[in-house]
């Protein structure tokens, strides 16, 4: 029995040793599978913040390709509202708001008011230029071709030239007497001047 019992406890000693042997196997391989699923979660993290940080760059350029649109087309829409004042046609037929007057008894004519209390009666479609002395009057006639309400503002029309004399302060040389001009319609800007002869 004795050799029952050397068997018995090498056969236990070896199961004992594989036991302890299968459990720090398996105690390394969980420390490895632990490893390995850290290193994979970083991976992972890292793939994740990589990925948003992308996001927010596509993101920011969408915005920013967004408001760009958007301003782009907020101007084109103020640019459609926008008035332009052209010279008129000399030649060409009168305004619907010079017919009234171009039919009166004043022959096709209409009635021009200067700074300095002088008036006179001129073709509506014409550039009028009246030279008297030291002083100069003349009346630009401008046609609204844009969509929008054209304002005129009489301080800020004034007569350039060589020989032009300086506006004194708070002298007013521009009289216009219809300042804001609906699209498709005339308006007329007389303006007085000195001249200063050398």
């Amino acid at each position: 029995m004795a050799r029952r019992t050397g068997r018995s406890t090498s056969h236990v000693s070896a199961v004992t040793l594989m036991a302890s042997v299968t459990s720090r196997a398996t105690a390394l391989a969980t420390v490895a599978l632990v490893l390995a699923a850290s290193a994979a979660a970083l991976y992972a993290k890292r793939d994740i913040e990589a990925h948003l940080r992308t996001s927010a760059d596509d993101l920011r350029a969408t915005r920013e390709a967004t408001q760009a649109a958007q301003e782009a087309a907020q101007r084109q829409l103020q640019a459609s509202y926008r008035p332009l004042l052209i010279e008129t046609p000399p030649h060409g037929p009168p305004d619907e708001s010079d017919r009234a007057l171009v039919a009166g008894p004043n022959k096709g004519r209409v009635q021009l008011r200067f700074p300095g209390g002088h008036e006179d009666f001129a073709d509506p479609r014409a550039v009028y230029v009246e030279l008297s002395g030291p002083r100069i009057n003349i009346a630009v006639p401008l046609r609204n071709v844009g969509n929008g309400l054209a304002v005129i503002h009489p301080m800020q029309v004034q007569l350039l030239g060589q020989r032009m004399l300086k506006q004194r302060v708070g002298e007013f040389l521009t009289v216009v007497e219809r300042p804001r001009v609906p699209p498709g319609e005339t308006g007329r800007v007389p303006v007085a001047g000195g001249i200063g002869w050398v």
